[in-house]
Protein backbone atom coordinates (compact mmCIF):
# COMPACT_ATOMS: atom_id res chain seq x y z
CA UNK A 1 0.00 0.00 0.00
CA UNK A 2 2.65 2.39 0.69
CA UNK A 3 4.48 2.06 -2.58
CA UNK A 4 1.12 2.51 -4.26
CA UNK A 5 0.73 5.56 -2.83
CA UNK A 6 4.43 6.98 -3.21
CA UNK A 7 4.06 5.76 -7.28
CA UNK A 8 1.08 8.11 -6.67
CA UNK A 9 2.69 10.79 -5.22
CA UNK A 10 5.54 10.88 -7.77
CA UNK A 11 3.19 10.41 -10.85
CA UNK A 12 1.41 13.33 -9.56
CA UNK A 13 4.77 15.76 -8.86
CA UNK A 14 5.73 14.45 -12.61
CA UNK A 15 2.62 15.38 -13.98
CA UNK A 16 2.43 18.85 -12.30
CA UNK A 17 6.24 19.78 -13.13
CA UNK A 18 5.72 18.91 -17.16
CA UNK A 19 2.33 20.66 -17.16
CA UNK A 20 3.40 23.95 -15.94
CA UNK A 21 3.79 23.64 -12.21
CA UNK A 22 7.15 24.78 -13.08
CA UNK A 23 9.04 26.24 -15.67
CA UNK A 24 12.17 27.37 -15.71
CA UNK A 25 12.04 29.77 -19.08
CA UNK A 26 8.96 31.06 -17.77
CA UNK A 27 10.55 32.29 -14.44
CA UNK A 28 13.86 33.07 -16.09
CA UNK A 29 12.06 35.53 -18.66
CA UNK A 30 9.78 36.85 -15.59
CA UNK A 31 12.94 37.58 -13.75
CA UNK A 32 14.43 39.61 -16.29
CA UNK A 33 11.19 41.23 -17.12
CA UNK A 34 11.22 42.80 -13.68
CA UNK A 35 15.09 43.15 -13.73
CA UNK A 36 13.80 45.78 -16.67
CA UNK A 37 11.31 46.98 -15.06
CA UNK A 38 13.34 47.89 -11.83
CA UNK A 39 15.78 49.42 -14.10
CA UNK A 40 13.41 51.56 -16.20
CA UNK A 41 11.60 52.85 -13.66
CA UNK A 42 15.22 53.91 -11.90
CA UNK A 43 15.65 55.94 -15.13
CA UNK A 44 12.45 57.53 -14.93
CA UNK A 45 13.35 59.19 -12.05
CA UNK A 46 9.58 59.95 -11.00
CA UNK A 47 8.51 61.15 -14.42
CA UNK A 48 4.98 59.45 -14.34
CA UNK A 49 4.90 59.15 -18.32
CA UNK A 50 8.07 57.05 -18.42
CA UNK A 51 6.87 55.08 -15.56
CA UNK A 52 4.06 54.34 -17.38
CA UNK A 53 5.57 53.24 -20.53
CA UNK A 54 7.83 51.14 -18.47
CA UNK A 55 4.97 49.01 -17.20
CA UNK A 56 3.61 49.17 -20.81
CA UNK A 57 6.68 47.74 -21.54
CA UNK A 58 6.92 45.63 -18.72
CA UNK A 59 3.18 43.88 -19.83
CA UNK A 60 4.33 43.47 -23.17
CA UNK A 61 7.62 41.50 -22.13
CA UNK A 62 5.17 38.76 -19.79
CA UNK A 63 3.10 38.70 -22.86
CA UNK A 64 6.42 37.36 -24.48
CA UNK A 65 7.52 35.00 -21.48
CA UNK A 66 3.48 33.46 -21.42
CA UNK A 67 3.84 32.54 -25.76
Amino acid sequence: MKKIAVSLFTVAVAMSLAYGGFNAKKMACEKSCKKALQDCKKKAKGDKVKITACEVSYKKCMDKCCE
